[in-house]
């Protein structure tokens, strides 16, 4: 797995010099950041993202998912990513398939609004885990040609099998994503 993770950092990083872009949030008690590589071939991005929250843990995200622009303001992507999960309750793995939307309105191309939705049901949930669940959805502001601000809604939540789920994070995030 460490050499599978390696491996993808060095393809990441050797395409570095294409266009990609990284996002952070922030809220009171949550700090989230992703890193979307450039598009290889096909529209085919690579993924890495983390989560602290400082009550309910760790959210660390690795995947692959094929994105295009789907028509002039609308962009998609479909892909799996693993996720895991570290908290008091008990530490868990699972990957998820899905897949998320970026929308320019019409006459304001500034203006985005998109949604996420990633979900791992019991047959791929690991350590005890019944399934997985991360959905979101958020309004930007693009401030610069390479730069936007956004407020979004984020929630992660994990089941397990005999004992209550954990939901990481259940909130409104505020932060920015840097195109380069």
């Amino acid at each position: 797995m460490r050499n599978t993770l390696f491996g993808l950092s060095l393809l990441i990083a050797a395409s570095a010099a294409q266009a990609a872009d990284f996002k952070l949030a922030l809220s009171n008690k949550v700090i989230a950041a992703d890193f979307t590589s450039p598009q290889i071939g096909q529209g085919l991005e690579f993924t890495l993202g983390g989560l602290h929250h400082t009550d309910n843990g760790n959210v660390f995200t690795s995947g692959i998912q094929v994105s295009q622009q789907v028509n002039s303001g609308l962009s998609a992507g479909l892909g799996g990513k693993m996720f895991f999960v570290q908290n008091d309750v008990k530490n868990a793995s699972a990957l998820a398939l899905g897949g998320q939307f970026d929308w320019a309105l019409p006459g304001l191309p500034q203006v985005h609004v998109g949604a996420h939705g990633w979900f791992a049901p019991q047959v791929t949930s690991f350590n005890d885990s019944k399934n997985l669940q991360d959905i979101g959805a958020f309004v930007s502001y693009r401030v610069l040609s390479n730069a936007e601000v956004f407020a979004s809604y984020r929630r992660v939540r994990i089941d397990f099998e005999n004992r209550d789920g954990v939901t990481v994070q259940s909130g409104a995030l505020f932060g920015m994503k840097l195109f380069f």
